[in-house]
């Protein structure tokens, strides 16, 4: 019991000592931080991002009615930080009245860079173009509209090497696809590495990163036909192949095996485990990978038909 003590004893010292390294380490690195961006003081640094926050917050219920003139009002005195806020939330929000009025007023400019991101990133990212990423990936059409037609390159590559136009194939937004490709977007463009390959490629790596895939083959593989229908129309390749060295059919085809293997496992499973139970939840997620079995089978036979019509045009030259 006497030698139990100064041992507790012992260990609390040495969590205190921890806790207070680790406390002084932050510290240091809000410091390191702050410098980098231009900032005196971490306090000052900080202060802007509560601003921005707390600038966000009001302006969400304006931004929800869809309020310009009070929003005019409120960014006229408001730092860049707080108006990039204001930006990114109109963005989100779905508001392509409100995304252009701040475009138009100056409140936001092509160039600009986030004033979030000189302290929290390396990668020092343009506001308009981050707000490009987002609406792609929410599928609001007018809002990309408007930053295409405000400068934004419909090439550009978004997060890990991802162009513009291969984002929205692969989340099914047609109508933000055919704004990309009206911009002059490129077709065929593939997926590459975001900085460059690195130095050790692993087996599987560029499969799971979806390296080498098209808009097509994306679309394909997620079954969005109406997508595949317009990027085929717009003169997509269906014979071009990936790395596994597939065609967009062939990606059809695996994915459709794949899920019909693993809703067979399911029920399976199901049945042998639960005979009686069949529980809705369970039900819901067989339903709906049946439903995608017959998504998958129209852009198969989109894909077929393509094909055939390409092979044959080939074939008369």
């Amino acid at each position: 019991m006497r030698g139990l003590i100064p041992a507790c004893l012992v260990i609390l010292g040495l969590c205190v000592v921890g806790a207070y390294m680790l406390a002084n380490k932050r510290r240091l690195d809000e410091k390191e931080r702050a410098r980098t961006a231009g900032f005196a003081k971490s306090s000052a640094y900080m202060r802007l991002r509560n601003e921005s926050e707390s600038f966000a917050r009001l302006v969400e219920p304006i931004v929800d009615r869809n309020d310009k003139e009070a929003l005019i009002k409120l960014l006229r005195k408001a730092h860049a930080a707080s108006r990039q806020a204001a930006f990114s939330m109109n963005v989100f929000k779905g508001q392509p009245n409100l995304v252009k009025a701040m475009i138009d007023g100056g409140y936001v400019r092509k160039g600009e860079i986030n004033e979030l991101d000189r302290v929290y990133s390396i990668d020092k990212r343009e506001v308009l173009e981050m707000g490009f990423e987002t609406a792609i990936r929410w599928g609001y059409a007018d809002i990309v509209g408007t930053l295409l037609d405000r400068g934004v390159d419909a090439n550009m590559r978004l997060g890990g090497g991802w162009p513009a136009v291969a984002q929205a194939a692969a989340w099914g937004h047609t109508d933000v696809v055919n704004k990309l490709l009206d911009a002059g977007a490129r077709i065929d463009v593939a997926i590459d590495w975001a900085s460059g390959p690195p130095p050790i490629i692993r087996p599987g790596d560029m499969e799971r990163r979806r390296i080498g895939m098209t808009p097509l083959m994306l679309a394909a593989q997620n079954g969005h036909a109406e997508t595949v229908m317009l990027l085929i129309g717009r003169g997509a390749s269906v014979r071009k192949k990936w790395v596994t060295g597939e065609t967009a059919l062939d990606v059809v085809l695996r994915r459709r095996w794949e899920a019909a293997t693993s809703i067979q496992s399911r029920v399976t499973t199901t049945q042998s485990m639960f005979p009686s139970v069949q529980t809705p939840a369970r039900a819901e997620a067989i339903s709906k990978r049946i439903a995608k079995q017959v998504d998958w089978l129209k852009v198969e036979k989109i894909l077929q038909a393509a094909q055939k019509k390409e092979l044959h045009q080939a074939a008369s030259h």
